[in-house]
């Protein structure tokens, strides 16, 4: 039996997925906690940029993002994008 890590996103061109969820999770958890608040910030600033024609079909992904980046991008927009698609208020508390 062959552990694939990675592999091609056969419809998404240039884009790979991990093999299995626990290794990405083991890969996500390596990452410094500061770090991983940047990347977050950094992918919902680029998600913006890439759906900015229609940012509420997209909102809960950038929600995603910005709750993960916290401090790093403030609450601001995790406010905004949980109004058009709600997560859990816990997370605003906590930030």
């Amino acid at each position: 039996m062959v552990m694939v890590v990675f592999e091609p996103i056969p419809s998404d061109s240039g884009r790979y997925r991990f093999g299995h969820a626990l290794i990405q999770q083991a890969v996500y958890e390596e990452i410094p906690p500061m770090r991983r608040a940047q990347v977050h910030r950094t992918a919902g600033e680029m998600l913006e940029q890439k759906h900015k024609n229609n940012l509420d079909e997209h909102a809960a992904e950038l929600a995603h993002h910005f709750e993960k980046a916290g401090a790093v991008s403030g609450v601001e927009k995790i406010v905004r994008y949980s109004k058009v698609d709600p997560i859990s208020w816990t997370v605003l508390e906590q930030c």
